[in-house]
């Protein structure tokens, strides 16, 4: 160790030290000045008056106020001194009537409120089709004269479907165990189908009953027209038969609805859809007449948006919202396969554009449109329509007036395109 180590450690001792004895000292300050600061205020305090002790005060009479004195004598009793409201309402707590009157008053206020708007306003009758039933209110039985509290009752959930335009049954069980939705499997083809995992938990879709599991609540409909025609008297009642069939089988509860007058109701509304249904068909030519091999034509149309499906329909999505929009098979409507795809030539291609089953039908014609003109470009192809006329800017614009047309058709019945009422239709 050098000297400049060893005064380096030195240093450092001193400094240490130093620094302890100033916090000591400034420890040892602080605890005089509180000292002298406690001396100071005891000295300087006024002396306390004497109270009262409390066995003193228990022992003191204590007078009671003028207005309550009387001159006769009560004896003490155990039962409760019968009083009118009104005496119940002058020794209430302040906070509680003025809480009470409060709410009184906005409930008789919402009542009256309420009754005006309905006086007011008329009740708004469906649009088309079916008239609405009328339900009886339930008179009150003798046994609940007596009970004027108000009851607690759950309100009706909204069904998931339109009930203008379906025939449909709702399911549960007796003793409110699950249902197995494969027990309707036999129906799958025939109806749409939706289930509640829980007893008050929202509808949801069933798309495959065989593989649909267990659900606390089943609804089971089947449109009464479709583009397959409408549904006849005999049809709605062989379908509620099936059900019934069903639901005794494995002891189930079930409630029809919508199957009044089915056969006049499906007439009507089949005139409807078929004038508002607007399906666009156009077809992709090659210019030179040769035809286009099975590779490039996938790759082609992969590369644009479309996908290939099971059913063997090539699928245009659209980029933003991953939505389908269209669809493509061959121009003799045969489905594609991989296998086909990779050993035949196709001679031309058949796009089709359904605008009830996409919402905002307008906009999504309009991708039509683009996608179509894309597609000739780069498959050297004409389009064409059915009769093997070319397809111009003027046809276009007419098949898009069509399309707008059927679906302001649609929105004014009440019907919105690409839900899944109209999908149900449409189909």
């Amino acid at each position: 160790m050098n000297s400049l180590q060893a005064g380096l450690i030195g240093i450092s001792v001193l400094v240490i030290a130093l620094l302890a004895a100033w916090m000591w000292w400034q420890s040892w300050r602080s605890k005089r000045e509180d000292e002298r600061r406690r001396d100071v205020v005891a000295h300087s305090a006024p002396a306390k008056e004497t109270s009262p002790s409390i066995e003193s005060m228990y022992r003191a009479p204590i007078a009671a106020p003028a207005s309550l004195r009387s001159e006769t004598r009560v004896e003490p009793s155990i039962a409760a001194p019968a009083t009118t409201s009104t005496q119940q309402d002058e020794f209430r707590q302040p906070t509680e009537a003025f809480v009470e009157r409060n709410e009184r008053a906005a409930i008789e206020q919402a009542y009256s409120v309420a009754s005006d708007e309905q006086r007011a306003t008329p009740s708004p009758e469906p649009a088309v089709f079916v008239a609405r039933e009328t339900v009886e209110p339930i008179a009150p039985t003798p046994a609940d004269a007596g009970n004027l509290s108000p009851r607690t009752v759950s309100p009706p959930s909204a069904l998931p479907l339109d009930e203008r335009l379906h025939v449909f049954a709702l399911i549960t069980a007796h003793d409110g165990q699950a249902i197995d939705c494969p027990e309707f499997a036999s129906l799958a083809d025939r109806s749409l189908a939706w289930g509640r995992v829980f007893r008050l938990s929202a509808w949801e879709s069933i798309d495959d009953l065989a593989n649909g599991g267990a659900v606390q609540a089943l609804c089971l409909s089947i449109p009464i027209a479709s583009r397959a025609g409408p549904l006849g008297d005999l049809d709605a009642l062989e379908w509620k038969r099936e059900v019934s069939r069903i639901c005794d089988a494995f002891s189930l509860d079930v409630s029809f609805g919508g199957d009044i007058g089915v056969g006049a109701r499906a007439q009507e509304l089949d005139q409807f859809l078929a004038a508002a249904d607007v399906i666009c068909v156009l077809y992709l030519v090659r210019k030179d007449g040769a035809h286009w091999s099975g590779t490039r034509l996938r790759g082609t149309l992969e590369a644009n948006g479309f996908r290939l499906q099971a059913d063997g329909r090539f699928v245009y999505f659209e980029v933003e919202s991953e939505t389908p929009i269209f669809s493509a098979v061959d121009g003799f409507e045969r489905s594609f396969t991989p296998e086909r795809l990779r050993t035949e030539n196709v001679t031309a291609l058949r796009l089709v554009f359904e605008a009830s089953n996409v919402a905002q039908p307008t906009a999504r014609f309009d991708v039509y449109r683009q996608t179509l003109r894309a597609l000739a470009r780069l498959l050297e192809a004409d389009i064409k329509d059915s009769s093997g006329a070319i397809v111009g800017d003027d046809a276009f614009m007419a098949l898009r007036n069509d399309v707008q047309a059927g679906s302001q058709a649609l929105a004014d019945a009440g019907i919105e395109c690409g839900s899944s009422t109209a999908q149900a239709l449409f189909r």
